[in-house]
Parts: structure tokens; sequence; C-alpha cells
């Protein structure tokens, strides 16, 4: 498992021109370890029953996406359930979603091809520290 997240963040890294980098910035997590934290793959059913609930949640609406950011906003909400924020500063404790498949979900077009209908397949992956830190030293009894 961290080999094939190793290497689809080697592929992604150097894919800034496409139209949506699945990684907040180029460097994201370049002074941790990348880790999957959980693997999502609903049937399509599933999905679009997923989205058509937190589509209809109050406050949120999403009239106005595609299927692509539907899905998209749906897989970082999942995503952000496994964040760490008392890690440390800089991207250790952050989780992203990073989509593997459909073909149409990751293809520069996905906004005009891709519908929940052929489902999603994506990992989330949090930004770990590369060693952990040392235990802390108890006080000495009075």
């Amino acid at each position: 498992m961290p080999h094939r997240i190793a290497v689809l963040l080697a592929a992604l890294l150097p894919s800034l021109a496409v139209a949506h980098d699945p990684l907040p910035r180029h460097d994201w997590c370049s002074l941790g370890r990348p880790v999957v934290v959980a693997e999502l793959s609903p049937t399509p059913d599933e999905l679009g029953q997923s989205v058509e609930l937190y589509c209809s949640d109050s406050g949120r609406n999403c009239g106005e996406f595609d299927d692509y950011t539907k899905v998209l906003h749906l897989l970082q909400d999942v995503c952000d359930s496994y964040e760490n924020s008392a890690v440390g500063p800089g991207d250790f404790g952050d989780v992203i979603p990073l989509p593997e498949q459909p073909a149409e979900f990751t293809r520069d077009d996905h906004h005009q091809h891709y519908r929940t209908s052929l489902g999603v397949r994506a990992v989330c992956v949090r930004c770990d520290r590369l060693r952990a830190l040392p235990a802390p030293i108890p006080a000495p009894a009075r």
C-alpha cells in the first residue's frame, strides 16, 4: 500500500499543468510521509445516495455544481474526518482525497464527462511525521 501511494504521489507531483492538481500545493507533505488512512469505493448507487444526502444538508447548496464537484466535496469531507490537527505545524495531520478511478474522474475533461453513476474509487491520505515524536519524560516524583 505505501508503495502504491508513493508511486501515485510521484506521478501527481509533476502534474501542475492539469486542470486540477489533487495536491493542495506542489510540496504538500514534502517533510512528512503520506499514509493511506482510508480506501473509499462506494457503489454508484451508494455514491448517488450519499451525494444527495450531502447536498440536502442544511446550509449546503450543490445545485450549481456538476457531479465531479459534488463528489470531490463529499470525498474531502469524508477524508477530513481522519485529520489530526494536533500533530504539529505544516502539513502534519492534514488529509486529502486522492481519486484513483474511474478515468472520467481523473481526466482533464472530468467536468463534462464524469457522472456519479460511474462510481468513484479514492483514498484518503494523511501527512504523518517521518518518525514518531519522543515520548514525554514524566516529572520526577516529589
